[in-house]
Order: C-alpha cells, then structure tokens, then sequence
C-alpha cells in the first residue's frame, strides 16, 4: 500500500507540465592546476607540533590537468590521477603542503536546452570550498567566500542554447587572506584559519594534519524555476501531549506571476499512513498552515522509546492547481529544555526531553574525513549507527568542523541521537569587529538555523567551541560579540523553540568550565598533575570527578595493532625512534610536552600504559596496553558519573570519531573499526550499570537506573581467585527505580586475606539485561600475578553473523578480539570455567582474519 502510494506521487509529479526540475553538473569536470612563482613557508606547528618554519619543497612540476570528480577536492583527484600518494599512510602526508600554494580551476561543458517565458534559471552550489570565482561561457557570475553554506546565482541570460562552459576558479589560500591583520589574532595550531569560513580543522589539529584542499566539495546543479519557488519551511509544533500536538508551518514562496498560490501540507504517521491533510492560500509570499495531530507518537532519545519520524509532504499549486514545487522532509514531535537547579555548590545542568530527565551519554563528532567531499551516506550510518549500538543518546557536533551533510542529521533523527550543535568556531580569536565578517557571518548563520532546524535530532544551540574557556561569562571574552549579537538573536527568531548557549564550556562562579555550574570541558586523564605523576591514584582521580555535564571528556587510547599496519609499515611500527607512531598521535605546542618536553601525547599514553599495566616486553604488546587503558578511563568515567545521577547529567567523551588514521582520541577508528574505548562505553553506557568507590577497607556499589522504567534484579558479589571458583559469593535481589540510583551493602575488602591473589567481581542480572564491574583490590593491575591460561574456542552457529563461544582455564586477563569487525563484546576479563558467546559481523570493506589473545594467552587465530 505504502510502495504504491509512492508510484502515484512519483506519477503525479512527472505528469505536472511547468513544475521546477533540474539538471546536476557532475560529468566531464576536469581541474587545472598552475604552480607559483614561489612557494612560501608554513607555520610548522599544525604539521609536525613544532614552533618553527617549514619551507614548502617544489613537486618538481609546474602545471597540472587531470580529470575530477564533482563533489570533490584537489587532493582527491591528485591522488586518484597518481600526483600525490596515499596521504594517510606513514609520513607521506608531509609530501602535500604544495598542493595549498598552488591555484586550481575547476571547468566543464554540458548541453542546455532553452525554457518557456515565464521560466528562470538557477544555478545552486550546494558546497564550494573555499575561496572561488564563477564564470558562465566567459560571463563574470559572482565570488564565494563561505565553504558551509549554498550559494545560488541566477543565470538565465548567460545560459545559451547548446553547448555552455562553467568555470570555477580557486586561488591559492594565502592569496585569499593577503593583507589581513592575522598576528593580532590568538588560534590554536594555525592564525592563517581565523578570517577563511572553512573547516577549521583543515589547518591542521592535534590529531590530523594540515590539509588545505580545495573544489566543489558537494553537487552542482542547474535549476528550472517556472512561475514560483519555495523559499524557505518552517513548522513548529508544541502543546505536545499523549492526545493531541498543535502544528504551525509557515512556507516563504518567491512568486513571479500574478496568481495566487495554494499550497497543501501532509502529514503521515511512522508507518506511512496519512493522519492530517492541511490547505492554505498565499497571501503576500507566505502561506500559514495550521492544524493538530491527534495521539502523536513521540521522537525519544535513544534507550528512552522510539525516535517517531512523521514524513512531511509540502506542494506548492498555480491556481490551476499544477504542482510547482514539491518538498519531503521527516519531523520528530519533542520538547526541550535544560534545568537548571541551583544547591549548595552552583547548580544542576540536565536536558529535560518530553519532560523526562535525560542523562546524556555519548562523544564528540569531528569530520569523518580531511576530504568531507568523500563521506557517503553508507560511512554516515556505519558510524552512527555504532553510536546506538554503544548505547549513545547524544552526540556533539565540534565548532571546529563542519555542518554536516543532510545524510548524517537523517542518521540522528532516525537513531535517537540527540545532537548539540556548535556554530563553526573552534579555539581561536576571530575578527568579531569586521563588518565585512560579520555579514558573511549572518548569511552563514541564517542559512544553517534553516537547514538544520527541522531535525528532531537537533536538540541544542551553541555559540562555538572553546571561546570563553576559563574566562569570566560577563566579559566580552573571545566569541561573546558573535554570539551575544548574531548567532543568539538569530537563533532566538528563526528557532526560538530550543535551548541556546553563547559558548561550550559555559557558566562557572568565576570563569566558564566550572565544576559546579554548566558544562565543562574536562576530565580526570587529561590533567596536568595527573600525567606528571606516578598515575597510582588513577582510580580515586576518577572517582572524585564532580562536573555536572562533561560535554568534552577527554580521554586517550591507541588503535589495535591491526588496525596501526593499515597505515604504516611493520618496520615504521616496530622503529626505536617511535617517529611515525608519534606523526599519527599529532602533538602539538599545547599539548603535554609544554609541561615535559619529553612527553608527547604519544608517550603520555606508553606512560600511562606502562605505570598502571606494566612494561611491555614487545611493541605490539604496548600498543595493546595503551588501547585497552582507553577502555578503563572510559569505563570508570562512565561508572563515576553515573553514581552521582542527577548530580551530573552528561558526559561526551572526546572524541567519538577520527578525521585521518590516528593513535589517540577517538573511539572509533578512521576505518570504522571500535576501539578499546567504544566496548567501553557499550558496556558502561547500559541502562543499568554498577560502580564501586573504595573508601578505606570498604566498596561501596551502587546500581544506576537511566530508564524510566523500575527494574528488579539481582546483585551477585564475589572475590574470585585467578585459578578455580569463587572464594566469597553472595547474591542480592534489588529493585531499582527509573532515572535513580541504589546502594547495595558495602563489601569489606578485609575479608580477603593479604597477598591472597584475585579480583572482585559485581554482576547484575535482569530480564531487560546485564552488567558487570571489577575491582582489583591488591594494589595496581602491573602487579597482577596471573597464571598463563588457555583459551578454548568454539564456533557456534550465529545467523548472518559470526559466532565462537570461549572458555578459558584459569582467569584470562583482558580478552582481545582483532579484525575488521564489530563485536558483539571486546577486551573483557574472562572468569574461570565461564563460557562466554561472541558474536561479529564484518565493517564495510572489512577484510582479513579474526585474531583472539588475552594478556596471559598467545595469539590464535579464530576463522
């Protein structure tokens, strides 16, 4: 019924003579590239984490024409016509600065037919990055200086009858801020960003390297416009019950004719049934729409209930009721507010959706690629869709990148993941003053509030990232004009229905990232005194974090070894000197080596691997340390917040995904490949979780509930030695309410005699699920003395996936499963004797074997 419902639209819409089509420009594009008279230095600190000069080498080549791909940028088509190398492989990203002083015209021809009288022409540039000067058949069209936004030009009289010409042409970056006051401008990594709308990250961060590409990074397209067009939708809903919700859309038209438009609004429900059918007529370019759904179905965070999408069907009619124009587009009913409740220390920050507390779990998003151009809509889904799978509810698109495609906010809504959402400003001065940046800022601005607005995803505004952090929120601090004077007011009228913060972290008694009020920007890893020391109060650092929402938690941890031959050799991963290893973790002047000149983010890790675990007697046994000491900073986050429920609201770790093959921040690899830390976030970020905090001989547990619904379980406690059974073991039945925590009895860890080998071990068990925490009571993990253990595998029969069950002798420490896949589980402690299933299906494009070992097994192979 559905599918058939769809072949009349399509039928309707082919045979409606006049109505606007269009023609995209994505063949026979090639790009020109003419070198300069000279190749000037780049500051070397968003390259090599250096404060010094690095003069650019002459590719030996002075002028370049090769076919593109439109979408696309220069170092795309470099690479795929063999002018530049694999740039994420080893150190061959250092052969690239060239590409950046060059400048490139992009050119094609296309056929064009003329149209009737009343017809215009339009021609939309979803994406041009980002400097870029247009020419139609050697006719000037404009100049663009924005890579975010859409620019549209009407070319009717340039258009002609057969064969036409377009030409894009993109000069040198550093031609394009000539004789801008860049040293009276504070930046991270690179002050050539500040005055160029583009990916900021593009100049280089401390995990990718300095990528300055440009092209048409999104579709081209010609567009017929007969009569009319639709300027712009907005719909609003609200007075959101289990009965009945209120719905306004008001519709802009741009109207050529003296008719009077209609237009009709649909509305069909989840399962594709129409429940609302709305008219209206124009009246001075608008048409207002009004109405009610009655029993709505709600849009819910993930874990909270279904995220409802209803379709949304948008006709715009001549008055012989011939369609014009048409619009489709998904919309989620939801309110939104963050509650704020002031106590003893400041006050509480929590996102209340539907009226429901939420304790937002998740990470920060940073663009999938250096070349935004090529992430299709099949790597967006990859990527979140193991967002959900890890029990994620949020996630925070950076300032520092870009406004992401129309795919990746379709992803959100249909996963439940809720987005707050930075205007592209990321640690840096900008020139708030320029009246020429402030006018570009306001297209910017007004333009993406329409475009990401109707997402239900989309649940929280925020001025940039990092402006105001550590400075007082009542003083004009970096950004504070921009957002105090644009983005604020606009947002207050374009999308006056979510909540909106000047800069992220925000609030605190003295200055912005404070413990005790707001969001802050912090965590128990990445902290000054900490990686100086001997890192043995790790644990207790964890537990005594008091922020009240880490919407930038920033922990650390490498890659899998597998995945590090991706893109190195095995001879630059097993070199002494550590050089390429240290290239792919991208220190940089503000990272730990301004506080030690021999710790870099690299070695922080290998010391942080080394104190807690032990000295590695190989290479790839540390590169397994430091990935799985990801997994425990994360997970005993999680379980420290978790505890305080309410106390704290939110944690986002930095960072969820990677730009370009890195050791460090993210989550999950550029690959799409978990790491450590993501199986640490799924296990952690389960409804139910428990925690321990050690006070004295004693531990205290506590069961955490962020569903909304009470759940009845039992509580299993047991010290288990390395070999054989369980020494103590009790088990507890519990009942715990939606949105609170419990505390089971304390256990008192001098029931175990000293020197006595072994763990505690906290299980809980339920018909909705389960979950497990340990507690090595001895001193640290290095000094476990762990008998070796063989690990027995099974296959089992799994469906469309993969499947083994595993057992192992004696206690196997951290069981690690390495390939091209995801795992139903990974880097766990396995008990002895205990069976445990493990299922895996295969990442996009994955390849190669399965690979089992645990920290006292040997590798095998497991298919």
């Amino acid at each position: 019924m559905k599918m058939n419902s769809e072949i009349k639209r399509v039928a309707k819409r082919i045979k409606s003579r006049g109505m606007n089509t269009e023609k995209v420009l994505s063949q026979g594009w090639t790009v020109c590239g003419v070198a300069p008279k000279r190749y000037y230095p780049i500051a070397a600190n968003a390259v090599f984490g250096m404060n010094q000069q690095l003069e650019v080498n002459d590719p030996g080549f002075s002028q370049i024409k090769i076919p593109a791909k439109v979408p696309g940028t220069v170092h795309l088509a470099l690479q795929e016509n063999g002018y530049l190398p694999d740039l994420f492989h080893g150190d061959r990203v250092e052969q690239a600065l060239w590409v950046e002083q060059w400048d490139w015209t992009y050119e094609t021809e296309f056929e064009w037919e003329k149209g009737n009288k009343e017809e215009w022409v339009d021609l939309v540039f979803e994406g041009l990055d980002t400097v870029t000067e247009i020419e139609l058949n050697g006719k000037w069209v404009a100049k663009t200086e924005n890579m975010f936004h859409p620019h549209s030009f009407e070319v009717t009289s340039l258009l002609k009858k057969g064969q036409n010409r377009l030409k894009l042409f993109f000069p040198a970056h550093r031609k394009t801020i000539e004789g801008k006051p860049l040293d009276q401008f504070v930046s991270v990594f690179a002050t050539d960003r500040v005055f160029t709308r583009k990916m900021q990250c593009a100049f280089g961060w401390d995990w990718v390297p300095r990528l300055v590409s440009v092209g048409p990074w999104k579709p081209i397209r010609l567009v017929r416009r007969n009569k009319a067009r639709i300027v712009d939708v907005h719909l609003r809903s609200w007075d959101l019950t289990e009965k009945n919700v209120k719905v306004q859309c008001a519709v802009q038209v741009e109207n050529r004719t003296s008719e009077t438009l209609l237009g009709k609004l649909t509305f069909r429900d989840p399962e594709g049934k129409k429940v609302v059918e709305l008219k209206a007529t124009e009246r001075e370019g608008q048409l207002d729409f009004e109405g009610g759904v009655e029993n709505p179905e709600w849009w819910w965070p993930n874990g909270h209930g279904k995220a409802s999408l209803y379709s949304c069907e948008l006709i715009l009619l001549d008055a012989k009721k011939a369609v014009i124009e048409e619009r489709e587009w998904k919309h989620g009913f939801k309110s939104v507010r963050i509650e704020e409740i002031p106590d003893a220390r400041g006050a509480s920050f929590t996102l209340v959706v539907n009226g429901r507390r939420i304790f937002a779990q998740g990470a920060n998003w940073v663009p999938a690629d250096p070349f935004p151009a090529s992430v299709t809509k099949e790597r967006y889904d990859h990527l979140l869709g193991l967002a959900q799978e890890a029990g994620c509810n949020m996630i925070r698109g950076w300032g520092g990148g870009i406004y992401e495609k129309e795919a990746f906010w379709e992803a959100c809504d249909r996963l439940g993941l809720m987005v707050m959402q930075d205007f592209a400003f990321g640690c840096a001065q900008y020139p708030e003053r320029d009246l020429e940046f402030r006018r570009a800022l306001e297209r910017e601005f007004s333009w993406v509030i329409r475009y990401l607005r109707p997402h239900a995803s989309l649940i929280l505004w925020c001025g940039d990232n990092e402006g105001g952090m550590n400075q007082p929120d009542d003083v004009m601090y970096p950004g504070r004009i921009i957002s105090k004077e644009i983005s604020e007011p606009l947002c207050a009228l374009l999308d006056p229905d979510r909540p909106f913060i000047p800069t992220s972290p925000f609030r605190g008694k003295t200055t912005n990232n404070s413990e005790d009020i707001g969001d802050c920007h912090l965590s128990f890893w990445w902290n000054e005194e900490f990686l100086l020391s001997d890192m043995k109060n790790y644990r207790e650092r964890a537990e005594s974090l008091s922020g009240r929402f880490y919407s930038e938690a920033a922990t650390m941890g490498s890659v899998s070894y597998r995945t590090l031959l991706k893109f190195m050799t095995q001879e630059e991963a097993e070199a002494p000197d550590k050089r390429v290893l240290e290239l792919h973790t991208r220190n940089c002047e503000y990272g730990p080596s301004r506080l030690d000149p021999k710790l870099t983010f690299f070695s922080s890790m290998e010391k942080g691997a080394n104190l807690i675990y032990g000295e590695s007697k190989s290479r790839r046994e540390l590169i397994g340390k430091m990935a799985y000491l990801h997994y425990e900073v994360n997970r005993l986050t999680i379980e420290s917040l978790r505890r305080r429920l309410w106390d704290c609201s939110g944690i986002l770790f930095w960072m969820y995904n990677d730009c370009w093959p890195a050791l460090g921040w993210a989550n999950v690899d550029y690959y799409g490949v978990p790491k450590a830390g993501w199986y640490a976030m799924k296990n952690a970020f389960r409804p139910v979780t428990l925690s321990t905090k050690r006070e004295g001989d004693q531990l205290q547990v506590t069961l955490s509930n962020i569903s909304s619904k009470t759940v009845q379980g039992k509580v299993r406690v047991r010290f288990q030695p390395w070999v054989g059974k369980a020494r103590i073991d009790t088990v507890t039945a519990l009942e715990v309410s939606g949105l609170n925590t419990v505390m089971i009895d304390p256990v008192n860890l001098s029931l175990v005699k000293r020197g006595e080998e072994g763990i505690w071990v906290f299980d809980w068990s339920s018909r909705s699920g389960e979950a497990r925490t340990l507690y090595y009571a001895a001193g640290m993990p290095g000094e476990m003395k762990l008998p070796q253990t063989t690990i027995q595998v099974k296959r089992v029969e799994a469906g469309d996936r993969e499947g083994i069950e595993i057992r192992a002798t004696s206690y196997a420490r951290v069981v690690t499963l390495e390939g091209d896949a995801l795992f139903s589980d990974n880097y766990f402690d396995l008990i002895p004797g205990e069976k445990k299933r493990v299922e895996w299906k295969k990442v996009p494009q994955g390849k190669g074997k399965i690979e089992l070992s645990a920290w006292n097994s040997p590798l095998q192979t497991v298919n």
